[in-house]
């Protein structure tokens, strides 16, 4: 990516226009778009951001499966194919199985299909008929909900949001599973995400903090506001629900998959969370994190450092956020 086209107001945005300036395209073609989006947000240092966007970005189990839930809920007639590829690896002649993932040969196999599949998660053929078991149990517990059927009727299901922003100046993009196209009678507007989790659904509050999703909620309201503004729509997102699948456990407490619809209210005079959010990337003195993005950014194309000069790099993206005052640790009481 080249770093310096996250400025540049004169890119050519991929794919094709449905409704309210939402696009319709690849998942590759949103990911390798040059904007600023709520991942980037998320990280606590400006070595982090970078880092983010300049190192290749490693699979992980839990996100092949998120992925394949997405597609199974919000998009059934996608064929998996479109972003997953099978590492052929060969079989042991000595044990009639697949070679181990450890092994030179498992390893060529791998390499090999994620040189083919740019883009995509490679997974071994076992590994896929361990993640469908998984996922059938996943598709049935959504659709046990009435509350999240109930909100995919009538709603855009994954398409993207991508702005150059009239006060920051630079890309951003965020992408909702579930944009409802009518507002809640009671609760006004909202936007939707579907979120798996290995923890218990009314714990959901955990994931929140560790993954960072209230300010994924708040990211993404206030993009989709603004976009919506500049084109004379005025609309505020009142809630943003997670539609949250909590995966089986055969542990100590057994238990069965399950779902959920959690809601977060995103009035920060009414809920913490939001407040804080909205404290990290719209404080009063106007410095917040995209700000602090962008600062490092100026500097970074005007000295156009060498990528490999780790001290350069490290004198423009430091790896502190704020190291004048110590780092606070407080819990609020509860009223």
């Amino acid at each position: 990516m080249n770093l310096a086209d996250i400025i540049n107001p004169n890119l050519t945005v991929p794919g094709e226009e449905v409704q309210m300036g939402y696009r319709m395209m690849s998942e590759t073609e949103y990911r390798q778009f040059p904007a600023i989006n709520n991942s980037l947000l998320k990280c606590p240092t400006l070595a982090e951001m970078h880092a983010l966007l300049t190192a290749p970005q490693k699979q992980s189990d839990a996100l092949a499966l998120g992925t394949l839930a997405d597609m199974a809920i919000l998009t059934p007639d996608e064929p998996w194919t479109e972003r997953f590829a099978v590492a052929d690896i060969p079989i042991n002649p000595k044990t009639e199985e697949a070679y181990g993932p450890k092994t030179k040969k498992a390893k060529a196999a791998w390499e090999a299909a994620e040189k083919a599949n740019p883009g995509k998660f490679v997974a071994s053929l076992d590994d896929i008929k361990a993640m469908t078991v998984e996922l059938d149990e996943i598709v049935k517990a959504f659709n046990a909900s009435a509350l999240c059927r109930k909100t995919l009727e009538g709603a855009l299901t994954q398409v993207s949001g991508v702005m150059f922003h009239p006060v920051w100046k630079c890309w951003v993009k965020w992408k909702p599973d579930i944009l409802p196209l009518r507002p809640d009678e009671k609760h006004g507007w909202s936007i939707a995400d579907l979120k798996t989790t290995r923890n218990h659904v009314l714990k959901f509050e955990k994931d929140c903090h560790e993954f960072g999703y209230f300010d994924q909620a708040g990211w993404y309201s206030h993009c989709h506001e603004t976009m919506l503004e500049m084109r004379g729509i005025h609309r505020r997102v009142s809630n943003f629900d997670f539609l949250v699948v909590g995966k089986s456990d055969e542990g100590r407490r057994p238990r069965p998959a399950m779902a959920r619809k959690v809601r977060v209210p995103l009035d920060p005079d009414m809920n913490l969370y939001m407040a804080g959010y909205r404290s990290r990337v719209f404080p009063k003195d106007g410095f917040g994190r995209v700000e602090m993005f962008l600062t490092a950014l100026a500097e970074h194309i005007a000295r156009k450092p060498d990528e490999s000069d780790k001290e350069a790099l490290a004198s423009i993206w430091g790896a502190f956020e704020n190291d004048s005052e110590p780092y606070v640790l407080c819990k609020l009481p509860r009223n």
